[in-house]
């Protein structure tokens, strides 16, 4: 008996002309072979290749649901991308892959449905090894600082209950972030690792380093413990610096050692400057999620129906 849940998949599509057709054959049989009724949603953030192409020829070998392409009028990255697919997506449940390239069994993507029907809102499929060093680091550090019960870590595609969806729309109009929305929006989740297969490569989406400083100040403590470390570190040079001067004027001796003064005044500016710098990036942060707020741009959508 095939399951009577309406499900949408959004996928990620950028210069992936070549990962498409098995990935399209991949998720086309399992939705077609577990689901009574689906949707496939591509997005194409301002791809250069034939991805466009190459997603309608796939889509004449797909029966079963409708397929759709959304455009994107320049290339936004991968937040907003998916955020312009899944604002799109009607079903109950919604994949989410954030690339093409298959490098797991195709049993792993129903899996994830099986999970989330034992009341998990939010299930992901994460590989057990081969995170990049950077990623790893990233990850340490707002598991380290954030107060969420559940780890971020390198994932490939999860599912959304409908439930999940609207809560994360209720708590927030703009998604930075989105595994760290999910990680903080209250529901139950769930994570199932799978062996990586194949040697295909996933291309690195641009804008990494800066998408994880504002990740990390927006929802972890780590800006806030900076401050603090820093402050701390100014009171007690300014301490220091005073008990000095008070031992020099006790002992009756002339004050010297200017240069050591220069220093630890250039050490309380630096301070001052970076406690400066991080507030700059709140105000920035913050001025550009209320007031400067551009979301995304979408060029159009195609829709391929048989």
């Amino acid at each position: 008996m095939k399951e009577k849940n309406f499900v949408s998949v959004v996928a990620y599509v950028h210069d992936d002309e070549n990962a498409i057709p098995a990935f399209a054959t991949m998720i086309g049989g399992v939705l077609s072979e577990q689901f009574q009724q689906y949707e496939l949603i591509f997005v194409d953030d301002a791809s250069t290749d034939g991805s466009a192409d190459a997603i309608r020829r796939a889509a004449e070998n797909l029966t079963g649901g409708t397929v759709q392409i959304v455009h994107m009028s320049y290339e936004e990255g991968l937040e907003l991308s998916m955020e312009a697919g899944t604002a799109l997506a009607i079903g109950d449940y919604v994949y989410e892959f954030d690339t093409v390239v298959v490098d797991y069994d195709p049993e792993v993507v129903f899996s994830l449905y099986e999970r989330s029907l034992t009341g998990n809102d939010v299930v992901s499929a994460a590989p057990k090894e081969g995170q990049r060093a950077s990623s790893g680091l990233f990850y340490r550090i707002y598991n380290a600082f954030s107060r969420s019960e559940y780890p971020l870590r390198t994932e490939t595609f999860r599912i959304l209950s409908r439930r999940a969806i609207n809560r994360i729309r209720t708590m927030s109009k703009t998604i930075p972030y989105r595994k760290a929305i999910y990680a903080n929006c209250g529901l139950r989740e769930a994570c199932i690792e799978y062996e990586r297969k194949g040697d295909a490569a996933r291309r690195v989406p641009g804008g990494r380093f800066r998408m994880a400083v504002d990740v990390l100040i927006l929802f972890t403590d780590v800006g806030y413990r900076t401050a603090f470390a820093l402050t701390g570190a100014m009171v007690s040079f300014t301490i220091l610096v005073a008990l000095y001067a008070l031992c020099m004027f006790a002992s009756h001796q002339a004050i010297t050692g200017w240069t050591s003064m220069i220093l630890v005044i250039s050490f309380g500016f630096a301070g001052l400057f970076g406690l400066g710098a991080i507030l700059v990036k709140y105000l920035d942060i913050l001025l550009g999620l209320v007031f400067k707020r551009r979301t995304y741009l979408v060029k159009g959508i195609e829709k391929l129906t048989k």
